[in-house]
């Protein structure tokens, strides 16, 4: 059974400050679904990490809610929250109340479904882009959709990037091994 904790939406989770957002925007990777576009981008080391309240659930990933461990990130006390900053353009829709409407969509959608990001230290953006105002099941899909997607890519690119830096160390032992075995011989 999950923890209340596990379905918060904290102040540490929401992407605000002028460079965090320019920087998002400019080094940013986009991917679009059918009613909305995304942008994210990994948060660079020197970030500060969240706070961790002392109740053992790291603002960040809400690990200990999912009934798992921290990952070594939050226990190291480094990058560990994923950040979200939603959107929805005034050019689609000139009432607020509308605009608002679809924000709330977006962020209980990302507050229900945030395990599925999988990952942390992520700074995205939800944008909507289109005209009308879907239900609500479908603005959870999109989310669910875009999550995913941001999952998996930051999956990979810090993948390639644990194989770029291990590569050469992997190499190294099975090259120990290989002499230590023709000096047996």
């Amino acid at each position: 059974m999950e923890t209340p904790a596990a379905h918060t939406l904290r102040k540490a989770e929401r992407l605000c400050g002028k460079k965090d957002i320019s920087r998002l925007f400019s080094e940013g990777k986009w991917g679009v679904g059918a009613h909305l576009r995304y942008c994210w981008v990994i948060r660079a080391e020197g970030s500060p990490a969240p706070r961790n309240d002392g109740d053992g659930i790291c603002s960040a990933c809400s690990a200990a809610s999912r009934g798992t461990t921290p990952d070594a990130s939050c226990e190291e006390g480094g990058i560990a929250s994923n950040r979200l900053l939603v959107s929805v353009p005034k050019r689609y829709f000139k009432r607020a109340v509308k605009r608002n409407l679809l924000k709330r969509r977006m962020r209980e959608a990302y507050r229900l479904q945030k395990e599925l990001l999988g990952c942390c230290g992520v700074d995205f953006l939800l944008s909507w882009s289109s005209k009308e105002i879907v239900d609500w099941e479908t603005v959870r899909d999109e989310v669910a959709t875009a999550l995913t997607r941001i999952s998996k890519a930051v999956a990979k690119q810090r993948g390639s990037v644990h194989a770029a830096d291990g590569g050469q160390a992997a190499a190294e032992p099975d090259g120990q091994a290989e002499t230590e075995v023709l000096a047996a011989e």
